[in-house]
């Protein structure tokens, strides 16, 4: 008997139904992307899955089994279903430990963070990707010609664009990236979303991001103030920025408008999941406030121009997000009144009234940037916002809808922050 087989235990996955030609199939996929295979079982089988918690025997689970379903699980497909998820890295085994393992030893030796969504989330060529962006500048819905040279100071702070693929949210980007072309800063300490749970709630890496262009510099004298003023390392989750795509979305576009001049700060924010539930502000949590309270120090002390990016989608509705039915029209005007709403906080610069109006309804709509979005207007120093394009982003076949905005927020020239 293989190791992962003893006592399999399931690693923590992603798991979204699909419709198959048979029927519901639930799709298991690897967050993290250690594993880059999606599994599909049928729904009934979610029961088993549930009993791989590393505390069972397969002759466990199948006594188990018989006792809550009245049914016999065979040998065979309980040990075809654990050499499939063994063989896709999806138990937490000798083979995904020593997967692992040779995966911090890559991360550790390259100066470099590897793209992961070249050729999904965007074009891999880069011919072919500087026509795509270009090309979102004059879309229909985009904001017209980016400037070829940057326009007196605006006094840019900072921006929201969102982290969704370029084919859906390509001319929400440019409207965003337009205010970054005309008004170029020395360094962009990007709030990224975290899609997978961190171990704190704020993760830095002092990787360079690798582009089709080239590489996007990190700005490590930027990362020594910080955690020197955070009073510990920030340096945390590996595999989660390895795999986070919100962060290296904002990288092609800085790198495609900056060039080599392009700096950032990368900075994974976690769930305030908690804050949402029980009620509280993530002001009143010790480890958010002194975060962010480094973070606008470090942006006072560090000599340098800095703007802000937070990398954020707004809501997710659908049958492909968890919900019971699809979103319909009436649904989707529900989504964009209260979008609007949250959005109005936000351009008004109300950190505390955008997190509590999302709180209020329990973030029923799944607000992928609440997090970054919260942080950029905690620490944020401007005088006015505008919110320059909103979208939503109905799934071809109708399943679920991701909504997405661009704003903008200035402040007096002068001033570094």
């Amino acid at each position: 008997m293989s190791e992962a087989a003893e006592k399999p235990r399931l690693r923590q996955l992603e798991a979204f139904p699909i419709d198959a030609g048979g029927g519901r199939v639930v799709c298991l996929r690897d967050p993290m992307n250690i594993s880059t295979r999606v599994i599909g079982v049928p729904p009934a089988a979610g029961f088993i899955l549930s009993l791989l918690n590393g505390e069972r025997t397969p002759q466990d689970i199948q006594v188990e089994f018989l006792r809550r379903t009245g049914q016999i699980l065979p040998t065979p497909d309980l040990e075809q279903l654990l050499s499939d998820l063994d063989e896709s890295l999806m138990l937490d085994s000798r083979r995904f430990r020593d997967t692992l393992a040779e995966l911090e030893r890559e991360w550790t030796a390259s100066p470099l963070r590897t793209p992961t969504h070249l050729g999904g989330g965007y074009e891999a060529d880069p011919d072919r990707l500087d026509c795509a962006l270009s090309g979102y500048f004059t879309h229909p819905d985009g904001p017209g010609p980016s400037p070829t040279c940057p326009t007196p100071r605006s006094g840019l702070r900072a921006i929201i664009a969102p982290h969704i693929d370029y084919d859906r949210g390509g001319p929400t980007y440019a409207w965003a990236y337009r205010e970054i072309a005309r008004d170029a800063a020395d360094v962009y300490v990007v709030l990224g979303t975290s899609h997978t749970p961190l171990s704190t709630v704020f993760s830095v890496t002092r990787k360079h991001f690798a582009t089709p262009f080239g590489p996007v510099h990190t700005d490590t004298a930027f990362i020594d103030l910080l955690e020197e003023k955070a009073g510990r390392c920030l340096e945390n989750d590996f595999l989660v920025h390895r795999s986070e795509h919100s962060i290296e979305l904002q990288t092609v576009w800085l790198r495609h408008l900056l060039g080599e001049r392009a700096r950032i700060v990368p900075i994974l924010c976690g769930s305030l999941g908690g804050q949402v539930l029980d009620g509280t502000s993530p002001a009143q949590e010790a480890e958010i406030a002194g975060f962010l309270q480094a973070l606008r120090e470090t942006i006072d002390a560090c000599g340098k121009r800095v703007v802000l990016i937070a990398a954020a989608d707004l809501a997710h509705v659908g049958t492909g997000f968890g919900d019971d039915t699809p979103p319909d029209a009436s649904a989707m005007e529900t989504v964009g009144k209260a979008d609007r709403h949250n959005l109005e906080l936000a351009v008004n610069r109300d950190a505390e009234g955008f997190f509590r109006a999302i709180q209020g309804n329990g973030d029923c709509h799944r607000i992928c940037g609440l997090a970054p979005i919260y942080a950029m207007l905690a620490v944020l120093r401007a005088e006015r916002g505008k919110l320059l394009a909103y979208k939503q982003c109905v799934d071809p076949k109708g399943f679920r809808t991701v909504t997405i905005a661009s704003a903008a927020y200035y402040g007096p020239e002068t001033a570094l922050a």
